[in-house]
């Protein structure tokens, strides 16, 4: 394995390279090693750590997943990151461009290497120190169901919106009345909604319109793109598009996952990413197996044809991510416990795994709340 372009190793290492130097320091940690880099802008591209590709998968565009070890980016607060195959090994770079570093001379890059113990289990504590790396509170998902819609069909796409339940229309073409499409929207209580390129000015002009929901594709993996997004949209929503969940984190209230041959364990795996940002995915049409998955793992689901009402779990967990036959299990809305064993393109229910559960609140002397269930 590899750091920096030089082999691993315990340590704190200096790297010359025209003058400049890279600082990089490794310490210890539960399950392997975390490293932090301080990397001079005129590096431009620096190669961060380079595995063997043997049985082992990029995941989120951010780390990558071999069967005992985990390799992947925490945090970095400038540039782009990436990770690219070259013949037997997976490559993550980060490329700064002196542009974006008005501010500073260096940007600073951390990851972590976990191994030992079986990938699910890796990737989970990944997650977890993702989330601990940038301050992340993990919050159950509050992701919208949203019907995209042009100005032909208007009038019926918010009748199938309202009647599925959707939340938000997603306006998709621009050759028409902004201002009446956002007023309609408003009269039948939805959130008003578009999908745009990243472009600081036109967000601006469209947050004057009155949108409230915004889909946003950005061309470069780039957080300082990100960062100015959600500086103009100040509080509205921000769901993103063609980066990873790294370059939004903390930034966005969702990203939009790839679907074109997304199977329903793909669906599984991919909801591990929730615990560090809510997760949407495009459909055009789909099997009410794999709603109902998209349902209990808290998915925000943008219809692009047909919709259809998604049942949200109140809570879920997911195991055996890498087995043939992953689990999930939830609690419904009516607090009925149950579970879902899932293949790559079958589902099956167990319902009444547990008793009925029934939320107590109580008010505690020092004026807190204490929730608990107990069985029915």
């Amino acid at each position: 394995m590899w750091v920096y372009g030089l082999p691993f190793q315990n340590g704190v290492v200096f790297h010359d390279r025209d003058f400049n130097t890279l600082r990089f320091s490794l310490r210890k940690i539960d399950f392997g090693y975390a490293i932090k880099g301080e990397i001079p802008v005129s590096f431009k591209r620096v190669e961060v750590f380079k595995v063997k590709a043997d049985s082992a998968q990029v995941f989120g565009k951010m780390c990558v997943v071999g069967p005992d070890f985990v390799v992947g980016f925490l945090k970095y607060n400038g540039g782009t990151i990436e990770i690219e195959k070259q013949k037997d090994y997976l490559v993550g770079y980060l490329s700064c461009c002196e542009k974006d570093f008005e501010e500073r001379s260096c940007s600073e890059a951390s990851f972590v290497i976990l191994q030992g113990y079986k990938r699910e289990f890796l990737l989970k504590e990944y997650l977890r120190l993702v989330a601990r790396e940038n301050e992340i509170v993990l919050t159950p998902s509050s992701s919208f169901t949203v019907l995209t819609t042009g100005f032909r069909d208007l009038d019926q796409r918010i009748f199938e919106a309202k009647n599925c339940g959707c939340q938000v229309l997603l306006l998709r073409e621009l050759e028409g009345s902004l201002e009446d499409f956002v007023r309609k929207c408003r009269n039948n209580d939805l959130l008003a909604g578009i999908e745009v390129e990243f472009e600081p000015a036109f967000l601006e002009k469209l947050r004057k319109h009155g949108f409230q929901f915004f889909e946003v594709f950005f061309e470069e993996n780039d957080r300082n793109h990100v960062e100015k997004a959600r500086r103009v949209l100040k509080d509205l929503v921000l769901v993103a598009k063609g980066v990873s969940p790294l370059t939004t984190i903390a930034l966005t209230d969702g990203l939009v996952l790839k679907n074109s041959k997304m199977s329903l364990q793909d669906l599984v795996k991919n909801s591990l990413l929730q615990k560090i940002t809510p997760l949407y995915v495009e459909v055009d049409d789909f099997t009410e197996e794999w709603l109902k998955v998209c349902g209990a793992l808290g998915y925000g689901v943008i219809f692009n044809k047909r919709a259809d009402r998604v049942d949200y779990a109140k809570v879920s967990c997911v195991g055996k991510v890498y087995a043939q036959q992953c689990e999930i299990i939830y609690l419904d809305k009516n607090n009925v416990h149950k579970k879902f064993l899932v293949s790559k393109d079958s589902l099956r229910t167990e319902d009444e795994l547990a008793p009925r559960l029934v939320k107590h609140t109580k008010l505690r002397q020092d004026g807190r709340f204490f929730h608990f269930y107990d069985e029915r």
